[in-house]
């Protein structure tokens, strides 16, 4: 446990008062923003950031994440202790069955098994 935090290259000198920013959770079914995988993560982090930071706070349940979730300053995201299970899942591959140009916005693949619409 950290029992003299100091400030890095990039923080404020202080941090902030969490329990007086904005504060958002998020549950498999009970939170703020409900759903069992990153993007509900995602939404909450994104949205907390619009309001200028404060705290995302995953409840007791269980998110299975196909993506990474992109943290942002000013934020903290904080779990319900050892009923939060953060479970990362198999990545998948394939070769491509067309190739890709600089302007393209899709890619094809030669096998799309495993994946799901969304993945990114």
């Amino acid at each position: 446990m950290v029992t003299s935090p100091r400030a890095t290259s990039g923080d404020a000198k202080h941090g902030p008062k969490w329990d007086e920013l904005f504060t958002l959770t998020v549950g498999n079914d009970k939170g703020d923003l409900n759903g069992t995988d990153q993007r509900v993560i995602q939404a909450a982090v994104d949205t907390v950031a619009r309001m200028g930071g404060g705290t995302v706070k995953l409840l007791p349940g269980t998110w299975r994440l196909r993506n990474a979730v992109y943290l942002c300053s000013n934020l903290r995201l904080v779990g319900g202790g050892p009923e939060t299970v953060l479970v990362k899942e198999p990545s998948v591959t394939s070769k491509l069955s067309a190739d890709s140009d600089w302007y393209a916005q899709e890619v094809t693949l030669a096998d799309a098994k495993g994946f799901k619409v969304g993945d990114w």
